[in-house]
């Protein structure tokens, strides 16, 4: 069982099913030049893909701020693998230069998927992340009913738009009782968000 901290909480509602739910914790911290590496050549080892070394050695010096945060590591991952498409059996540091290396492929983690979506759905896209990142300053999920409120668009279209952004790992939506609930994915989509609105970029 994987979750964020801030629903931590949460499990002491099934304590009495789960009595040891709380036995064995790990929390996930910063990780070490050493196991980012490993996290990254040894998962994708296992499917004949190879990452190489010049290419994991700049990544881990353009991530390392007295540690290396997993969450800009798995996006610096999962973009390269994804540019890469599923042939390739070989990453280089052509493609992560070709990216423009880390920091803009972080950058551009919220602004890139959402490219893709045609004109009217990328307009709802930004109108539910804005919504949301309004509401994750209180780290607060809303129901999916409140938040088809706040846009301009018809149901059909807030759904299909709404399943996008999870695809996209933007955002995630679950069943709290008889309500679903959606909300950003984590806070650091969250903190680009609503820096992108302060800047006047999402429109």
């Amino acid at each position: 069982l994987t979750l964020r901290e801030d629903y931590l909480g949460e499990l002491y509602e099934i304590t009495d099913t789960l009595p040891k739910v709380f036995h064995n914790m790990l929390r996930l911290h910063k990780f070490t030049r050493q196991q980012a590496e490993d996290a990254i050549v040894k998962p994708v080892a296992n499917f004949g893909l190879q990452f190489d070394s010049e290419l994991v050695e700049h990544m881990l010096e353009d991530l390392d701020r007295e540690g290396i945060l997993p969450v800009h590591l798995q996006i610096v991952c999962h973009r390269l693998l994804e540019e890469a498409g599923p042939t390739r059996r070989y990453i280089g540091p052509t493609l992560y230069a070709r990216l423009g290396g880390a920091r803009k492929i972080l950058d551009e983690y919220i602004t890139h998927p959402i490219t893709l979506l045609a004109g009217g759905d990328r307009r709802v896209a930004w109108q539910i992340l804005r919504t949301l990142a309004e509401a994750s300053e209180t780290l607060a999920a809303l129901p999916t009913e409140e938040v088809l409120a706040t846009v301009s668009c018809p149901r059909t279209q807030f759904d299909r738009v709404l399943a996008r952004l999870e695809d996209m790992r933007l955002v995630r939506t679950y069943y709290r009782g008889a309500t679903r609930q959606v909300e950003i994915i984590h806070d650091f989509l969250a903190q680009g968000i609503r820096a992108a609105l302060a800047k006047g970029q999402l429109l």
